[in-house]
């Protein structure tokens, strides 16, 4: 009689798998999987149109001086 690798219940002589309705582990196998833990990097480049953005900027700034205009009037 041995024990079962999992979950450590005892495995009678002849049995295929674990008697532990939980596991059910062979008993020829030694360790439970491991986990595998990939490596990956992201790497994330910012490019942005410098034309775009002073375009952006420009509209902006033509916005908040109309709703200055609009709501400073008396």
């Amino acid at each position: 009689m041995n024990n079962c690798p999992r979950c450590g219940a005892p495995i009678e002589g002849g049995r295929a798998y674990c008697s532990n309705p939980a596991c059910g582990a062979a008993p020829s196998q030694a360790a439970p999987a491991s986990r595998k833990v990939l490596d990956k990097k992201i790497e994330l480049k910012l490019t942005f149109d410098f034309a775009l953005v002073a375009r952006l900027a420009a509209v902006l700034i033509v916005l908040i001086a109309a709703a200055l205009l609009y709501f400073a009037r008396r």
